[in-house]
């Protein structure tokens, strides 16, 4: 692998970073195994030992934040070690997703081979379903790590400063918060852009939507910076815009 692909050559580093991807293995390794749920056979073989229930409710959404969390852990601790900012720095991101994406999904298949009493199916995901996810995430990831490793004038820079301020007028407590100047710049990008491909809707209506994921609180603390990129509302936020899909309305109380 030449350097468009991997800058990191240190042994040392390289042998670091092996390390701490195996401990984001071992750890969603047991997210996913909680996950699993008897198969027909399974609950077949409890049902003529009486020992048959009710069938546990599928969760799909959480599953695949599962994924997309585990799948943005391992990008996160390789990509973190990468000199910023580089001009190669979106050449090296599509390499290390597409090493990460085939990672996440091997990683599934040898849970999912473990025992053939347990699987994610009762979830109805499919494999390609998990894979389109883990896509989306790389692209997002791709976006935001050459965005903020691009090299920024100072003076076309300076007025992200000032989306704090301008856009939130009623998000509690700004004076006390210094989010990252990227990061706000981001958001608002990524929210403009879901505006502009539905008719340039006001925020209310998604924050208010059922599909959406997210309430009138958590869309300011994310638009302010404050809501952490791993959460999993940022990440089931983000994939709703970054999808561009309408919103939905909620069905109103009573």
């Amino acid at each position: 692998m030449d350097e468009s692909e991997l800058p990191i050559k240190n042994p040392d580093i390289l042998e670091q970073i092996e390390s701490e991807m195996h401990l984001q293995d071992k750890h969603f390794w047991k997210e996913l195994r909680k996950m699993q749920m008897p198969t027909p056979l399974s609950i077949k073989i409890q049902s003529l030992l009486f020992r048959d229930g009710p069938s546990p409710p599928q969760l799909p959404l959480r599953l695949s934040a599962i994924i997309s969390r585990y799948g943005l852990a391992l990008i996160e601790v390789e990509a973190s070690k990468y000199p910023k900012p580089h001009s190669n720095m979106r050449r090296w991101m599509i390499a290390l997703t597409q090493r990460v994406e085939n990672r996440v999904m091997d990683l599934i298949d040898q849970l999912e081979a473990r025992d053939p009493l347990l699987s994610l199916d009762h979830h109805g995901l499919t494999r390609d379903d998990m894979l389109r996810g883990l896509q989306t995430d790389s692209m997002w990831a791709i976006d935001m790590y050459s965005f903020e490793s691009s090299p920024k004038d100072p003076v076309s820079a300076a007025p992200a400063v000032a989306i704090d301020h301008s856009q939130l007028p009623d998000a509690p407590d700004n004076a006390a918060h210094t989010p990252n100047p990227s990061l706000l710049e981001r958001r608002l990008n990524l929210l403009n852009e879901y505006k502009a491909a539905n008719k340039n809707l006001p925020s209310q209506r998604i924050y208010e939507a059922r599909n959406s994921g997210i309430h009138k609180p958590e869309f300011y603390e994310w638009l302010n910076g404050k809501l952490p990129a791993a959460s999993e509302t940022t990440l089931n936020f983000e994939r709703f815009l970054r999808e561009k899909k309408p919103p939905i309305p909620r069905k109103p109380k009573g």
